[in-house]
């Protein structure tokens, strides 16, 4: 059953791609302000039944993280996505787990082996094969600053892992960064929210995006009581070839060809399998 619902999970979030690529010509403030809308409801239930760790030093260390620094990465991600093809950055996102690998080892000394190096090879080489021919696209700024965002995102994975086990509830922390992924993107927004024409069809896009980031969310976490997070891991690592069929097929995204962004994102998740195998 763990299975299903991790990929479920890639699913979903491979859909919050293809969502903020359809987005494009929207406001990003109000894209990602929509799309944590509700987060307000899971950090009320979370504080009515959860202790946060106030008292102790070392949440106000991390607060900062959910707080802040995950709300503008949303903001750029979100940017990225409209104005990039989803066939160029959402490979990349591959690479966050390359820097909560190394993260782990170098700063929180766990435990270091050859799969681990086997893994950043072929994630390395699943890469290179897909830009290969494809370098003029990062004469444009959005796919380094997704780079620097999934790289930043899996440091705060190796993080929130040791987090967890001093307050193990990731729900209320996931309601602690989208309500502040909120009130931060709807502050930027400012007059976009009146400049912007909600028509029917943006409501439902920007709805099915509310919907997608809470469901990806929840799903998630039941997969990972269910099954341990290297497994689940992996399975919703899929996500990079079902967003890059998406761009391909509903954006249009054809560059390359089908063939190569099929082999080139098999071998990236084949890395991030390696990686999270113990």
């Amino acid at each position: 059953m763990w299975f299903a619902y991790a990929l479920t999970s890639a699913v979903l979030y491979a859909s919050l791609w293809l969502f903020a690529r359809a987005s494009r010509g929207t406001p990003t403030s109000v894209v990602a302000a929509s799309a944590n809308i509700l987060g307000p409801v899971v950090l009320i239930i979370s504080l009515r039944n959860i202790d946060f760790p106030w008292d102790e030093s070392w949440w106000y260390w991390y607060l900062p993280i959910p707080t802040v620094i995950l709300p503008i990465m949303m903001w750029l991600m979100t940017a990225s996505s409209q104005r990039s093809d989803v066939t160029i950055i959402k490979p990349l996102s591959a690479l966050s787990t390359i820097t909560t690998f190394l993260f782990s080892v170098f700063v929180f000394s766990e435990q270091f082996s050859l799969k681990g190096i086997l893994g950043l090879s072929v994630i390395t080489a699943g890469l290179l094969i897909l830009y290969h021919g494809q370098w003029s696209k990062w004469k444009n700024i959005w796919p380094w600053i997704i780079l620097i965002c999934v790289l930043l995102l899996g440091i705060n994975v190796s993080i929130l892992s040791k987090v967890l086990t001093f307050f193990p509830h990731p729900f209320a922390i996931i309601g602690l960064g989208m309500t502040s992924t909120l009130i931060w993107n709807s502050l930027f927004a400012k007059r976009a929210w009146s400049q912007t024409h909600f028509t029917r069809s943006l409501l439902l896009l920007l709805g099915a995006f509310a919907i997608a980031v809470f469901s990806q969310d929840i799903v998630t976490l039941i997969a990972l009581t269910m099954a341990p997070a290297p497994y689940v891991v992996a399975i919703k690592r899929t996500s990079i070839l079902l967003a890059s069929l998406g761009g391909y097929f509903l954006f249009k995204e054809k560059d390359q060809s089908l063939s190569r962004l099929i082999i080139s994102s098999c071998i990236v998740i084949v890395g991030v399998v390696l990686l999270n195998i113990r």
